[in-house]
């Protein structure tokens, strides 16, 4: 895992999410063919909570889509204000400890060396793919 601070830019986001990733992605592709929209970034996440000793998720499906562009019954929209945020290489094998809570020790442990705290205002943790693992934009916010 490699952590290094960014400046992200101000963007707008259509998300959808679903317990069920396939429908979840579902949705956003759909939105997205229908509004004639080729997104230049997708992001994803998972809302994870553990009950019982099992795993339970809510996936977010996220695309930057134009300023202005409405929402739908199934899919959200949201502008991004920009702004510092971590970036966080993680690689295929650590996504699911990172959204399980199990890679956070060390996020925090960054945030507090460098005086930073995760800024709630803005959009969850986003993972963007790429060839060779994700990299997880989080909104941070001087102490």
């Amino acid at each position: 895992m490699q952590i290094e601070l960014v400046n992200l830019d101000p963007k707008s986001i259509a998300f959808a999410n679903d317990r069920d990733e396939t429908l979840a992605n579902a949705k956003l592709e759909a939105f997205l063919a229908n509004a004639g929209i080729v997104p230049e970034h997708r992001f994803q996440n998972e809302l994870v909570i553990k009950k019982d000793g099992k795993r339970l998720a809510v996936y977010i499906k996220y695309a930057s889509v134009p300023r202005g562009t409405p929402k739908t019954k199934d899919v959200n929209v949201a502008d991004m204000a920009g702004g510092p945020a971590l970036k966080i290489r993680i690689s295929p094998e650590e996504y699911v400890p990172f959204t399980d809570g199990d890679l956070m020790p060390r996020i925090r442990e960054y945030l507090d060396e460098n005086r930073l705290g995760i800024d709630n205002r803005q959009a969850n943790a986003l993972a963007e793919p790429h060839g060779d693992g994700y990299d997880v934009y989080l909104p941070v916010k001087g102490k």
